[in-house]
């Protein structure tokens, strides 16, 4: 399990600010690419059991397809709903050339 606040490999940067039995609100900095991968696949096992995930990026300066497959991997309809605060344009542009990114605000 990935501690509270836990430099990663390849620069990135995750911290679980509050959290509560059915909400987590983190966020993540850094760079979440392909390098990143097999972090970002035990982020989404730890934070498995949460209904609600607020995740603020604003410090994310990559986030690639990645990072998109994460948040998919994280959003589970019916059962969690992920939230993302504070994307970059890269981000946003990714998400919105995608048609996903309704699915996280």
């Amino acid at each position: 399990m990935i501690s509270r606040a836990t430099q990663l490999p390849n620069g990135l940067r995750w911290e679980k600010r509050r959290w509560t039995d059915e909400l987590c609100e983190a966020s993540i900095a850094g760079y979440a690419d392909i390098e990143s991968a097999p972090v970002l696949a035990q982020l989404v096992a730890e934070l498995h059991d949460y209904r609600s995930v607020v995740l603020d990026v604003s410090a994310l300066d990559v986030a690639d397809a990645t990072f998109l497959r994460f948040l998919l991997r994280l959003h589970e309809p019916g059962r969690r709903a992920v939230r993302v605060l504070g994307a970059r344009a890269q981000l946003k542009r990714l998400l919105d050339g995608t048609g996903l990114g309704f699915l996280f605000s």
